[in-house]
């Protein structure tokens, strides 16, 4: 796996969303950070259709998530296209001290305060990503 590396999400309207390597845990050749890209078609995701979407769910997740939801990654973001920004969240480290993450690179450490003004890191089972992105990208969110 690498970074930019993505796959579809198919949607129950036939459409797809798209499924981006965003990082990988270190030392590991399995756990990596998922995103969601705000975007959804009807053909299956390509790095020119995919080249300015943003993330808008990230989780720390096994390669089972891909194989499980569709099977494969289809491609990967060439060099002359950036991948997109992990988001900010944050994780309790002791006492008072939460650590600010932009994805799974510690930014700095915060106040309990400060951290309420984020999400919180999580962990994806391997079916979550196919479920958030039916219910912000799939046709119910839309008809609203």
């Amino acid at each position: 796996m690498e970074v930019g590396q993505f796959w579809p999400i198919p949607l129950s309207d036939g459409g797809f969303a798209c499924g981006i390597v965003l990082d990988i845990v270190a030392g590991s050749r399995r756990a990596f950070l998922a995103g969601l890209l705000e975007w959804r078609g009807y053909e299956e995701p390509s790095p020119k259709n995919v080249a300015d979407s943003q993330v808008i769910e990230q989780g720390e997740g096994h390669i089972k998530m891909i194989k499980e939801g569709y099977g494969q990654i289809v491609g990967v973001l060439p060099p002359e296209i950036k991948p997109p920004l992990p988001l900010l969240w944050v994780e309790h480290l002791r006492g008072k001290e939460w650590g600010l993450y932009r994805g799974l690179d510690l930014i700095e450490v915060i106040d309990a305060k400060q951290a309420r003004a984020h999400p919180i890191k999580r962990t994806w089972g391997y079916n979550l990503i196919n479920l958030l992105a039916e219910r912000r990208l799939g046709t119910q969110q839309n008809k609203d």
